[in-house]
């Protein structure tokens, strides 16, 4: 009836399954979880697991964009709403398929509940597979389009404003450790990006990204990444005139 996801590198506490001794009737189970390289606790405030009579809650911006909501982990999902909505992790994305199913999930419950125990131990030392795979910057767009939809499409669904912030400026950083790696190759893509003028607006803001990846391209030594490098910036500054002098 359920389903839950374990990475093969992390660890689950002997507690892990013992949240089912309060038999949730919930859409959706969200225990704690410890990421060990960090030393950090995640946690989702929310109803409480055992608490009877909270048979439907409506998520609020804090929750929604929770680091939990990132990956598939330290979940109980019902297998039920899985299958009858067809929701699946896209064979087609190298990275961030599991933030896409989560968030998809989240579309089509009318109900959860939360634990502040820690159930599961994250290890994130190493190497991500998704590293490992050859990321064009068309596929990272295919990601940031799925999410900006999801977004679009929980900000209806729950009546709440969700910020892409946060998402924009990894795609950013994505986009400048392809310009390290591959030069021009998704140069084209790359523009499409950077020509919006909510992303413009949003990396306008956020000069400590143009910095850090400034002394980035600088360690190549490489005076056409220089130049490249600049060409975004520009783009970036000339949406934002566009942008504010509406």
């Amino acid at each position: 009836d359920w389903v839950t996801f374990i990475d093969s590198d992390d660890k689950i506490c002997e507690e892990y399954f013992s949240i089912f001794d309060y038999n949730p009737i919930e859409d959706l189970i969200v225990g704690s979880i410890y990421i060990e390289t960090c030393k950090v606790l995640c946690t989702l405030e929310g109803p409480p697991i055992g608490v009877s009579g909270l048979t439907s809650y409506s998520f609020t911006e804090s929750q929604l964009t929770n680091t939990l909501f990132n990956g598939p982990c330290t979940k109980f999902y019902k297998r039920s709403i899985i299958v009858e909505n067809n929701i699946y992790f896209d064979e087609d994305l190298y990275f961030g398929e599991d933030a896409v199913f989560v968030k998809t999930y989240l579309l089509y419950i009318n109900s959860y509940c939360s634990s502040n125990k820690i159930i599961y131990n994250y290890n994130d030392i190493g190497e991500a597979i998704y590293k490992k795979y050859n990321k064009s910057f068309a596929s990272i767009l295919n990601y940031y389009g799925q999410i900006n939809n999801l977004y679009k499409r929980l900000e209806y669904r729950y009546n709440v404003r969700l910020s892409r912030n946060d998402v924009i400026c990894m795609v950013y950083n994505l986009a400048i450790e392809n310009i390290s790696s591959y030069g021009l190759r998704d140069w084209e893509y790359l523009h499409v990006f950077l020509s919006d003028s909510y992303v413009a607006s949003v990396l306008h803001k956020r000069e400590s990204i143009h910095i850090s990846n400034i002394m980035k391209l600088a360690r190549l030594d490489n005076k056409y990444l220089f130049i490249i490098y600049f060409r975004v910036i520009e783009i970036i500054k000339k949406m934002c005139c566009k942008l504010f002098w509406r």
